[in-house]
């Protein structure tokens, strides 16, 4: 064993990987979220490996933090007694709720650094690392477990996946699965009670199962429904319940999905509304950059697609006015896009054409972008106008949009092979820009396109079901 060092600041900063002042008896950081600073003592803390299961498939490193020996007997863990090794020996370990082996119950501080390991992976550290929300959002989790069983349940679910699959162990990954029926029954149980429902713990639990489903895929639909719940209680919570640090972070990182979910129901997306802007570009954030202005200006735009996506098809096309002021909306939106996309550009340069790395012979030349702000934000601009362009065809002929839809495709498509190098959420990033390039797409690029998502599914099986063949990836809901 290895004794492993720890930095000096207080409990809940170590936890959230910040830096702490050190004030005594409690640090500033603390005391200025008005929460109970924990001190500065720790205890040693060690580290073991424990072998992967089966022969022949390497050894995986499963940390878990061990206390020191008892000062009176000395005695320290025995290793092979175990939860990890124990269960090789024995399979028919004792089993707590829902038949959910006591052994992989872990306590608070393994999915701590299960989870540490899980925000390294999500995405990379760039220049503009400050406004990778995703990232931001996890980091505030840790201090929270031990305090919301909902959320426990949740983290524990989702980071026991990930580390089964990262680690190839597929027992652990089957685990995860009992974990995530706890983990519904907990977030069951604490929607139902009024002042538990509508908090920000609950809040958070629903959008780390929602993350689950995302890897887990236990039915195509269920990513969906955890999405919509998420939304739905956002909008029982209100909007005013999102402007501490935690509840805006949160907002952020997730309002991306909550687009998408709204396309998939094919309705409006309640981030278009007027309380929610306030919220999504409040200038008394904390956290203001031209960059930052500039990703909170596009998310104004691209919550109002859902709205136009529904809005075209309950548009009456015989009341000449309602179709005037409909196309007059839309043809805004483009413009205030256009304008957007210009501004952009000036601040995050043009990706970097690079040979393609697999000699791939559809895009020989792909893109490969200095950050994953520049990548999201490019392909989610040529999603949007893609859908608004080829909306526009139907009341207007514009002799430049077949052309102009083969440029946009290709933009699209030389961006996903880069897109795995920005963690596990990258291929993520470019689902949207490639539904929307499949819709206009050619056959040969719509089997690119599948067969590419077909790819991206070995790491996130839902991407399988994001595109259908002869079928309408905006407006035609999926089977």
């Amino acid at each position: 064993m290895v004794g492993v060092p720890r930095s000096k600041g207080c409990l809940t900063c170590v936890k959230q990987r910040v830096k702490c002042d050190e004030t005594k008896p409690a640090c500033v950081r603390c005391t200025r979220f008005g929460r109970e600073c924990p001190g500065y003592e720790k205890l040693a803390k060690f580290v073991y490996e424990v072998p992967r299961e089966g022969e022949g498939q390497g050894s995986f490193l499963h940390v878990r933090e061990l206390s020191r020996p008892n000062p009176r007997t000395g005695r320290r863990r025995n290793i092979e007694n175990s939860p990890e090794v124990s269960e090789n020996k024995q399979t028919s370990a004792s089993t707590g709720s829902l038949g959910i082996p006591s052994a992989i119950v872990p306590p608070t501080q393994q999915d701590i650094q299960s989870l540490s390991v899980f925000m390294k992976n999500s995405s990379i550290q760039d220049a503009y690392t400050e406004i990778q929300w995703m990232r931001k959002w996890l980091s505030f989790i840790p201090s929270r477990l031990g305090t919301s069983k909902v959320l426990d349940d949740a983290v524990h679910c989702l980071v026991s996946h990930h580390v089964g699959r990262l680690s190839g162990q597929d027992q652990v990954v089957r685990r995860a699965r009992l974990a995530y029926g706890q983990a519904l029954l907990s977030l069951q149980q604490a929607i139902s009670d009024p002042e538990q429902g509508v908090s920000s713990n609950t809040l958070c639990a629903t959008l780390v199962l929602s993350l689950y489903e995302l890897f887990s895929c236990t039915k195509k639909d269920a990513w969906v429904k955890h999405s919509g719940g998420a939304s739905r209680l956002m909008q029982i919570r209100g909007s005013a319940r999102h402007m501490n640090e935690f509840d805006r972070v949160m907002l952020y990182a997730f309002r991306g999905q909550m687009v998408m979910e709204a396309f998939m129901q094919r309705s409006s997306c309640f981030l278009d509304s007027e309380d929610w802007k306030i919220v999504l570009s409040d200038p008394a954030s904390s956290f203001s950059s031209i960059v930052l202005n500039l990703s909170n200006e596009f998310y104004a735009y691209l919550a109002a697609c859902p709205g136009m996506a529904k809005g075209i098809i309950n548009l009456q096309r015989d009341n000449l006015n309602e179709v005037v002021s409909f196309f007059s909306r839309m043809n805004e939106l483009i413009n205030n896009l256009s304008d957007w996309f210009r501004r952009f550009r000036d601040v995050l340069p043009p990706p970097e054409e690079v040979p393609s790395s697999t000699n791939d012979p559809t895009f020989p030349i792909v893109y490969r972008y200095d950050c994953y702000c520049n990548f999201f934000h490019t392909v989610y601009y040529y999603g949007c106008m893609i859908l608004l362009k080829n909306f526009l065809r139907s009341t207007q002929f514009d002799p430049n949009l077949e052309a102009e839809n083969i440029f946009m495709v290709s933009e699209v498509c030389k961006t996903v092979e880069g897109a795995s190098y920005f963690g596990i959420f990258g291929p993520y990033g470019a689902v949207f820009g490639l539904r929307m390039a499949f819709m206009v797409a050619d056959l040969p690029t719509k089997m690119w396109i599948k067969n590419q998502l077909d790819k991206m599914s070995e790491a996130m099986p839902i991407m399988r079901y994001q595109v259908s063949m002869g079928a309408d990836v905006v407006l035609a809901e999926e089977e």
